[in-house]
């Protein structure tokens, strides 16, 4: 019996566990799309500020003709800065910086092709995992594009045309966040196996711990006609639900976790094995306990393990051989990118996809007073964030705004800050008892 007409849909929540970008291609410039502020690249929203420029009728001023023109200079023609800050997860050189992708009001999420493009290939390993040799003539051929190795081989299991694709049966709606997520600055590092860091590269991420929610769609009547459109060598090989899909995903990401651990073993990378371990572990209960979620590693950080190779276990070497990938029969590729942190490394791109309602809060709005001033502070005094923050030092500068509205956003901020640290539980001595008499906190 056909459903027609019948879709079966699942909203879900997608959790950030590590730093995620997914690019644009465009890099961001110093001078010609971001600049300087207190040590953190500013990223002008050019549009919006063009648009200040004319409505103060200063569209005519000579600097916006001159060959030498800066970003910095239409920022002083218009007299604010419009657009939004980037704050390093780690340190910061003046440097080229791949931009993340954006919708029209700069607010970052990540596309519902992306993530389907994740989870095919997760469908695709499952799929080809120990059964290398039913399907080595689809990807064992003449062929000698690397551009185009995988096009006999999606044909066979997905179907030969977009129209015969198993996966137009199902749908994944772009992921939004709610709450305006934190988009920050990752410090990435190209590391080999053998060697040192070979490259440094800055992207625009969205940071860990944000929560999106997005769709999920079967249409029940194409998968229940299926033989009538799909032409796959290959039946019956996508989940029925969502909980199937689950278990797929998680069972590929266990398998591709246990590779990598032992990779970052090889190499004696132990912090980042730690890390592994332990996303492993949380992964292979969840399967048992609770198959409602789905753990993933996605985008540009994922690197061609997860993209392309990661099923390839007894013909590796010969599709390196065939495409010229790589030298010598160890490990491949021999190197990651992974995002820096206080002179530590994660593995980017990881989420959690649950079927669980998640309350997620808005993110309370910061003033951007109270972190320019910290950090001018820090630089001033050599000092430590944390120690500015809860000290006289600040409490003396902000006595000094005049601006009653910013004064009293500055003060909630820095309240809110400290709830977070959990220094409000404390009996305040010293510089902090200080501090919040001249906040008027204590008398």
């Amino acid at each position: 019996m056909y459903n027609k007409g019948k879709i079966k849909t699942y909203e879900l929540t997608l959790e950030i566990l590590t730093p995620i970008h997914i690019g644009t291609g465009e890099k961001l410039k110093k001078g010609f799309d971001y600049i300087v502020k207190n040590g953190k690249p500013f990223v002008v929203n050019k549009s919006a500020t063009y648009d200040l420029i004319a409505e103060k009728g200063k569209h005519d001023d000579e600097r916006l003709f001159d060959k030498n023109f800066k970003i910095q200079d239409i920022v002083e023609i218009a007299q604010k800065e419009i657009g939004y800050l980037l704050k390093p997860i780690s340190g910061f050189k003046e440097h080229e910086i791949s931009e993340c992708i954006k919708n029209a009001y700069l607010k970052p999420y990540i596309p519902g092709s992306s993530l389907k493009g994740a989870i095919r290939t997760a469908l695709l390993g499952t799929i080809l995992y120990n059964n290398e040799d039913e399907f080595k003539k689809f990807f064992l051929t003449n062929n000698k594009n690397k551009s185009f190795a995988d096009k006999f081989l999606i044909k066979a299991l997905f179907g030969s045309e977009p129209k015969n694709d198993i996966l137009r049966a199902f749908k994944v709606a772009d992921v939004l966040f709610p709450a305006n997520p934190e988009l920050v600055l990752a410090e990435f590092k190209v590391d080999n196996i053998y060697k040192s860091s070979v490259q440094t590269l800055y992207v625009e991420a969205i940071n860990k711990g944000q929560f999106g929610t997005f769709s999920l769609t079967w249409d029940e009547f194409l998968l229940s006609n299926i033989d009538k459109w799909n032409d796959s060598n290959i039946k019956n090989i996508f989940p029925s639900n969502y909980n199937e899909l689950c278990k797929l995903i998680n069972d590929y990401s266990i398998k591709y976790l246990e590779k990598e651990i032992q990779f970052y073993n090889q190499g004696q990378k132990r912090e980042i094995e730690s890390n592994l371990k332990s996303l492993l572990e949380k992964i292979k209960a969840d399967n048992n306990d609770n198959v409602s979620k789905a753990y993933i590693q996605m985008s540009w950080g994922a690197g061609w393990r997860n993209k392309t190779g990661n099923w390839l276990e007894k013909y590796l070497l010969d599709i390196r051989k065939q495409y010229k990938l790589g030298k010598g029969e160890g490990f491949f590729p021999r190197t990651r990118r992974l995002i820096i942190k206080n002179q530590s490394a994660q593995t980017p791109g990881w989420i959690c996809i649950s079927s669980e309602p998640v309350k997620i809060k808005p993110q309370k709005k910061s003033c951007p007073w109270v972190d320019d001033t910290i950090d001018q502070l820090c630089d001033k005094h050599n000092s430590k964030p944390d120690d500015i923050l809860r000290g006289k030092t600040l409490a003396n500068e902000w006595v000094k705004i005049s601006d009653n509205e910013i004064k009293k956003q500055a003060l909630e901020d820095i309240i809110n800050k400290w709830k977070e640290k959990g220094w409000m539980d404390a009996k305040p001595t010293g510089s902090f008892k200080k501090a919040q008499k001249t906040y008027g906190i204590i008398s």
